[in-house]
């Protein structure tokens, strides 16, 4: 993650140096609403071994509570020709409270189901382009697409909460789930990103932008709005 952040400043850098006047700098602060995912994992088909049982299915899905949560941004940009900039942004998109389920089946015929509360926080980086249309003096319309690379940390803080099994004739399947009592996983992924809003000048150097950004995320989905102010530097 690191490599890529700093691989992206410094294209940011290196075309800043060529025209300043065209090099901005801003940030925003808003609320990150987190929406549930689908299945995150299936391995139908995939036969793992269980003492004398194999498993054959299993499925893990996230079920967030549609929470809101803080987020932020800090961008950085360099304005191309004509109507597009190129914009590289860090961004951190809050931590939301989520109910991990697993579904195991086994080639006996039986299977158990699982539940355990888990906190998801997301944070990384961006880089895209940005398009903007003016719309009357001091005022523009905003949109753009990027590729994010994000960052996101799951922690457990307990170990299973609920259990149902559903067993054949030959015994019970619970011996076949077994958590940590904190268990902390992180992992990153790539993702398109998108973006529109509306931005307005304050003065020749000071603009104010509302954004709302959607992509999707690891285990969900993410819509952030945010409010920021931005400086162009001479």
């Amino acid at each position: 993650m690191k490599a890529v952040w700093i691989g992206m400043m410094a294209v940011l850098a290196s075309m800043a140096q060529a025209d300043e006047g065209r090099f901005y700098l801003g940030g925003g602060l808003g609320m990150a609403y987190v929406k549930q995912s689908g299945p995150d994992e299936s391995l139908t088909g995939i036969a793992k071994a269980y003492g004398s049982r194999v498993m054959t299915t299993h499925i893990t899905e996230y079920r967030f509570d549609s929470s809101t949560e803080t987020a932020w941004r800090l961008s950085g940009g360099m304005r191309l020709s004509g109507p597009f900039s190129l914009e590289l942004a860090l961004f951190d998109l809050g931590n939301a409270s989520a109910e991990e389920y697993q579904h195991m089946e086994f080639t006996d015929g039986s299977f158990v189901d699982t539940t355990r509360p888990v906190n998801i926080h997301n944070r990384g980086a961006s880089l895209g382009v940005v398009l903007d249309k003016p719309l009357h003096a001091g005022v523009r319309l905003l949109g753009g697409l990027a590729l994010a690379r994000t960052s996101q940390t799951r922690d457990y803080p307990q170990p299973v909460t609920s259990i149902s099994v559903i067993t054949n004739d030959t015994g019970s399947v619970t011996g076949f789930v077994q958590y940590q009592a904190h268990q902390t996983e992180t992992e990153t992924s790539t993702d398109l990103s998108a973006t529109a809003g509306v931005a307005w000048l304050l003065s020749p150097r000071w603009e104010s932008r509302f954004m709302v950004s959607g992509q999707a995320v690891g285990e969900g989905r993410v819509l952030d709005a945010q409010l920021g102010l931005f400086y162009r530097l001479p």
